[in-house]
């Protein structure tokens, strides 16, 4: 399994544990150092930093490839599509989790985490970069891929969820947030 993008391992080293072989690569080389440092011992999950548009990897050479929390932070987002398409196994699967550019997603991942995460970078959600559905697909397509399934989260609000925002606006302290996520088709 090819974790592009994976950051310091949230997602790689979790599955490594699971007994699942896993690849990370991401463009930080701090970040690949924060994931091998907390690697799970005897796992079998190794880490290099790389270039998502052009992958060190051979042809065919990975079952899945994940692409978490990715895509929304590159310019070229179908270039790493093409890539992560090469080094698929023909019966591979790809799965991608990224924002969809809605007005919610706006208002949630580029202000919401800024309201809430006072030091987080502004350019960490860069609305432009989100991509709908429909271009995911049409990116897909490009490379002979097909979409199997369309899944997705929402925040639900709630009232602890209002009042917390509205104590964060009356009350300085340190921001943070419960959200409820819900599912849906």
């Amino acid at each position: 399994m090819l974790d592009i993008g994976c950051g310091a391992g949230f997602i790689s080293n979790p599955l490594a544990a699971q007994g699942y072989e896993v690849k990370g690569i991401d463009a930080s080389p701090n970040a690949v150092a924060i994931a091998r440092r907390y690697a799970p011992q005897h796992a079998r999950v190794s880490y290099e930093a790389q270039n998502a548009y052009a992958l060190q990897e051979s042809n065919g050479s990975f079952d899945v490839v994940l692409m978490l929390d990715f895509l929304e932070h590159v310019e070229n987002p179908r270039k790493a599509i093409a890539e992560a398409a090469r080094v698929l196994k023909k019966e591979g699967i790809l799965i991608f989790h990224t924002f969809n550019r809605t007005l919610w997603a706006r208002l949630l991942a580029v202000h919401g985490i800024q309201f809430v995460t006072k030091d987080c970078p502004s350019h960490i959600h860069v609305y432009h970069l989100f991509l709908k559905p429909r271009e995911l697909e049409i990116m897909a397509n490009a490379e002979e891929l097909s979409i199997g399934e369309w899944r997705g989260i929402r925040p639900k609000i709630t009232k602890a969820f209002l009042g917390y925002f509205i104590l964060q606006l009356t009350v300085s302290s340190t921001p943070l947030a419960v959200i409820e996520w819900q599912l849906y088709d």
